[in-house]
């Protein structure tokens, strides 16, 4: 583990520079076929192995959290889940975001009432069934909402308060269910890349070295309506106020976050809710506050077996430590799954499908919301 004992919950980033233009444009890939993919059917031959070595069939990972419909996963209904972990859980509800639903058959003129609860502060609308900030947008005026609310098709979306704190942290958490009280598996602290503005060049000149994801050209594009708006000189731009775990390079190992005190925070926020493997993305004020469990909001919660470990993603680690964190996570995974107890029947093929079967979905929304300003 890195050492950061000088300053232990310091908000200074003692980090290296963002690795975000390097890591992304120089990585090696041929046919289209690169490391991230690669990773991705090492991962997935391990837990064939780990399965067969430990007979274990792996549709038990729909027992894994038996709060949510065959254990939930990264694409679960958002709203179901904080239904879920907020129902006669006040403490849940307290660190939880500020939402509202919106019905995929609502029209903006319909829910229009509902953003005056926002108080005329920046909104972020997402689908409820979503990843990867696919479909995400932080939107300030009524013309920026009309204009998703235009392209999101028949999709269920989430209206949520932005959250202008200043650390966005993964905090991974796990509870066997014999156990009373669950353990913190791992934290992750997203770095965000900041640009400056020289009041001569455009965004699309400032930006031409650095590849971008999708999810953040389209929310650059939403904000400033083309690439060509030319920052003033001195005026700081993040390139992106949404996680996407694709940006490995800016992921940071934070478990030295990891205190008696956050542990039983996170302990009374999932309270008896059969939560027992899953992912917390969060905003916090300030890590010294975070570290005693106070000043975050929590702006979602992922669940299942295909919930990412974003800490495994620090570049100061090797390939192979990466790994081992990923499968020291679905070890964990497995057992609890196990020790699970489901009167559920899950059939493996249907199992399988639902673990991907949103991701069709959500292509087709990708390519739409890319041309919204186009609309």
């Amino acid at each position: 583990m890195h050492n950061m004992n000088k300053d232990k919950h310091s908000d200074k980033k003692q980090y290296p520079e963002s690795t975000y233009m390097s890591k992304n444009s120089k990585a090696i890939r041929i046919l289209g076929f690169g490391y991230r993919e690669l990773k991705f059917f090492i991962i997935l031959s391990w837990i064939i192995k780990y399965c067969i070595t430990h007979h274990i069939n792996p549709k038990a990972a729909s027992r894994l959290n038996p709060g949510i419909p065959r254990g939930g996963k990264g694409l679960a209904s958002k709203n179901y889940t904080n239904t879920y972990l907020t129902l006669k859980n006040p403490i849940a509800k307290k660190y939880l975001a500020k939402y509202t639903f919106i019905p995929a058959n609502k029209s903006y003129s319909e829910m229009k009432d509902e953003f005056k609860k926002f108080k005329n502060k920046p909104v972020v609308l997402k689908p409820d069934q979503g990843a990867r900030s696919i479909g995400v947008i932080i939107t300030t005026t009524d013309s920026e909402r009309m204009k998703l609310f235009n392209v999101r098709k028949n999709m269920n979306y989430i209206a949520q308060e932005y959250v202008d704190y200043q650390h966005e942290l993964g905090v991974f958490y796990y509870r066997y269910p014999s156990w009373k009280k669950g353990k913190i598996l791992g934290i992750a602290e997203k770095i965000f890349r900041i640009i400056s503005g020289d009041g001569k060049n455009s965004l699309q000149e400032l930006l031409k070295d650095i590849k971008l994801t999708k999810a953040i050209q389209t929310q650059m594009e939403f904000k400033f309506h083309s690439l060509k708006y030319i920052p003033s000189s001195g005026e700081k731009i993040m390139l992106t106020n949404t996680v996407d775990h694709y940006d490995e390079g800016e992921y940071y190992d934070r478990s030295d976050l990891i205190t008696p005190d956050v542990e039983k925070v996170f302990n009374k926020i999932i309270g008896d809710k059969k939560f027992y493997f899953c992912r917390f993305d969060i905003r916090a004020k300030n890590l010294k506050d975070f570290s005693k469990g106070k000043n975050f909001k929590i702006l979602e919660l992922n669940t299942g077996p295909n919930v990412v470990l974003l800490h495994s993603f620090d570049p100061r680690y090797t390939k192979k430590k990466q790994l081992q964190i990923y499968f020291k996570g679905f070890t964990h995974a497995f057992k609890i799954a196990e020790k699970s107890k489901s009167t559920e029947k899950e059939n493996m093929i249907s199992y399988l499908w639902f673990l991907m079967k949103d991701e069709i979905p959500l292509f087709f929304l990708k390519n739409r919301i890319k041309h919204i300003n186009k609309n």
